[in-house]
């Protein structure tokens, strides 16, 4: 269960859905690796779990409450990645 994040709050090891430009998905899933200010507006870099990579994006642009879809789409993520480990 994700717990509610305080736009404020965000340090690195989150795990914050976000909305992110020039992806597959115009959303994506991951962990907080870095935070930063920008002209008074904390921004964060993330590794994408739906889209693969690096992303950033705003405090601005958090998904308080990701959509069924979305979760459907990061499970299938998921199950993909673990049958590629696998060898399938």
């Amino acid at each position: 269960m994700q717990k509610r994040l305080n736009r404020e709050e965000v340090k690195e090891g989150d795990m914050i859905w976000a909305y992110v430009k020039g992806a597959d998905q115009n959303y994506g899933y991951g962990e907080v690796c870095s935070v930063w200010y920008h002209e008074g507006l904390m921004w964060f870099d993330f590794f994408d779990q739906i889209n693969g990579g690096k992303r950033s994006s705003n405090v601005l642009k958090i998904i308080e409450k990701p959509g069924a879809r979305m979760e459907s789409k990061l499970l299938q993520t998921l199950k993909e990645v673990r049958d590629i480990k696998r060898g399938k």
